[in-house]
């Protein structure tokens, strides 16, 4: 049985969270099981959408992981 925490969760860009995922409620390990697809945790509709141009994607963060 996987325990169960709170935690908070930090977005590198501002703005308003238009939507949450309801399936996390019943099985809160999709995020680990599936981030990329039905494990999303909310949907942030940004205050400056070209602040987003700025954020790596997985293939720039992976690099810089090494």
């Amino acid at each position: 049985e996987l325990a169960k925490s709170i935690v908070s969760a930090k977005s590198p860009v501002c703005g308003t969270v238009v939507a949450v995922n309801p399936a996390l409620a019943k099985r809160p390990a999709l995020v680990h099981l599936d981030p990329y697809g039905e494990g999303w945790l909310f949907d942030l509709r940004p205050s400056d959408p070209d602040a987003v141009s700025a954020l790596l994607d997985s293939a720039a963060y992976q690099a810089l992981l090494g």
